[in-house]
């Protein structure tokens, strides 16, 4: 859904069902149409540049949808901002997951959401190109995965006063104890995490001839998230 759409939907109401386009499941959400993230009204920020279960651990961290989160919905900007914020002055603790950036790309073409993720990514409209296929011949990132990666995870670059726990998304399952200390909340949390569920999109799924496309666009951030620890607070 695009904003316009929200604005449309949520006019009027209060508690409403939504469509949660990232996870095809329809949600009980508590909408609130003052929220917004300049308020810093959340204790958790969580980000990544697409398709790594952000969706899933805002979810488990924020089950009732109160403000113990950033939203998840695609029209506030935090959940994929492509650096992170400065212009929070309360305490928080940030959880940037990341994972194989081929594998976010088909996800977010198996959803037809590249322009909605594209507009809440970097906040403008632009229209992508219509498949995975032709994004892959123009052979331009237009996501920016490399640089948002970098902006969140390189410590050169961290000018927040927040820690950050930087964690590959494939790897959170056997780090969740740790994920929950990091976060300082009580260790009974675990019963309710989220169960591990196979990938419905992969880059291997693609003919060769894309897979070989996929692996030159990617190939330098492969290497940055190969060389990096699966687990890291900076």
């Amino acid at each position: 859904m695009y904003l316009s759409k929200f604005k449309t939907l949520f006019s009027n109401q209060n508690n409403i069902e939504v469509y949660d386009g990232m996870n095809r499941s329809i949600l009980d959400h508590p909408y609130d149409k003052n929220f917004s993230p300049e308020k810093g009204k959340f204790k958790f920020l969580v980000n990544s540049f697409g398709g790594n279960c952000t969706s899933t651990l805002i979810k488990f961290l924020n089950p009732k949808y109160k403000d113990l989160t950033n939203h998840m919905w695609y029209h506030l900007e935090l959940k994929h901002k492509i650096s992170p914020p400065n212009y929070f002055s309360h305490k928080y603790k940030a959880i940037y997951l990341y994972g194989d950036p081929r594998d976010s790309l088909t996800s977010i073409y198996r959803r037809n959401l590249q322009n909605v993720h594209y507009l809440n990514t970097f906040q403008k409209n632009k229209k992508l190109p219509s498949s995975i296929k032709n994004f892959l011949d123009n052979g331009i990132d237009h996501f920016k995965f490399t640089e948002h990666h970098l902006n969140w995870t390189n410590k050169k670059f961290k000018k927040n006063n927040f820690e950050i726990l930087v964690i590959d998304s494939r790897k959170i399952w056997t780090h969740k104890s740790q994920i929950l200390d990091f976060l300082e909340l009580p260790k009974q949390k675990l019963i309710d995490f989220p169960k591990y569920k196979t990938r419905e999109s992969t880059y291997k799924e693609l003919s060769y001839t894309y897979r070989q496309k996929i692996n030159i666009m990617f190939e330098s951030l492969l290497k940055l998230i190969n060389e990096r620890p699966f687990f890291e607070i900076i």
